[in-house]
């Protein structure tokens, strides 16, 4: 699925105008599943360390799960349930007036790419912030906890956006290319 999207951005090999922006809606669709996934995981995971854990590592691990779940499912279903729209909505475009998707489908993409730049920068921030509290928390103190949490979910959510960027990244050159 990758390399369709790397030669996405360089050609067309013979698809229609429409299968691009499926190929594209529908594997955004796909990854806000998988993220809606280490949500619900995470959300049990919490719930386990809160409910079974006794230190307070286990309940810094089971805040930190919670919020981050809730951030993933947040995310996540809010791509699963817009994808179809912003499919229909460009494809409607393409076929009936091409100029409209350069005017708003283009700079939704150019900001949306912009916005990848700076979650990557935050996500490496987390790994670095989870790996420190980690490594420096008390054995068994809720500052670690929070650490063996943050740094493994800031690294999932790095590789999901690292994912999502470089299918933006071809999607956008196909877009230009219009």
């Amino acid at each position: 699925m990758l390399q369709a999207w790397r030669d996405l951005s360089t050609a067309n090999f013979g698809m229609t105008v429409i299968e691009p922006v499926s190929l594209y809606f529908g594997a955004e669709r796909a990854e806000s599943l998988l993220f809606i996934c280490v949500g619900l995981v995470g959300l049990e995971l919490a719930w386990t360390c809160w409910r079974k854990g006794m230190t307070g590592q286990a309940r810094g691990a089971a805040v930190a799960l919670a919020l981050l779940a809730a951030i993933q499912l947040l995310v996540g279903g809010t791509v699963f349930v817009r994808s179809p729209h912003d499919q229909a909505r460009v494809s409607q475009a393409l076929q009936s007036d091409v100029q409209q998707v350069r005017t708003q489908e283009l700079p939704r993409m150019r900001t949306v790419m912009r916005n990848f730049r700076v979650y990557r920068w935050v996500e490496i921030a987390a790994v670095f912030l989870g790996a420190l509290m980690a490594l420096a928390g008390r054995r068994g103190s809720m500052t670690r906890g929070v650490g063996l949490v943050l740094l493994p979910q800031a690294l999932v959510l790095l590789v999901f956006d690292g994912l999502a960027e470089e299918r933006g990244a071809s999607y956008l050159a196909w877009l230009q290319r219009l």
